[in-house]
């Protein structure tokens, strides 16, 4: 007597098969990439295996937040690096009176990586900042910075 709440076995062929085709190269059976109808990826024949145009640019652009939103920016450099790397860095920076970064420490609030590359890049950029002149003796806030690749 066949019990009507047990639920089914599908067939397990269905689903090997779908798995193999998606991790077909691992076996020599893959479908590949390109337009010659053979399996593989294809590259061109004269190209050079050393090449780097895989590397990619990471780009930083910072932006400045807490205490220093309303200073204005007269330097605002921006970061290229070949690193490859991406995520987001926030440096506590504090600026003198005549606008100068004079410290620059990485604070993992509001950051989304803790990259040594990214962070020595952030922090070597936050000291070519200039900010306007100001008041306070000391003012502080944050730069945070947006690395992609490009």
């Amino acid at each position: 007597m066949l019990n009507a709440n047990k639920p089914r076995k599908k067939p397990k062929k269905a689903e090997a098969d779908k798995l193999k085709e998606g991790i077909g190269g691992l076996f020599g059976t893959g479908k590949g990439k390109g337009n010659t109808g053979k399996p593989g990826n294809q590259g061109d024949p004269n190209g050079d295996p050393n090449a780097k145009n895989l590397e990619g640019i990471s780009t930083g652009a910072g932006t400045v937040g807490g205490g220093l939103g309303g200073r204005g920016i007269l330097a605002q450099p921006k970061i290229t690096d070949n690193s490859q790397k991406e995520g987001t860095i926030v440096m506590a920076v504090c600026v003198d009176a005549e606008g100068s970064v004079v410290s620059a420490d990485y604070t993992q609030r509001g950051s989304t990586t803790n990259d040594a590359t990214l962070v020595s890049l952030a922090k070597s950029n936050a000291f070519k900042w200039k900010f306007a002149k100001g008041a306070a003796d000391k003012q502080c806030g944050t730069i945070t910075y947006r690395f992609k690749v490009q």
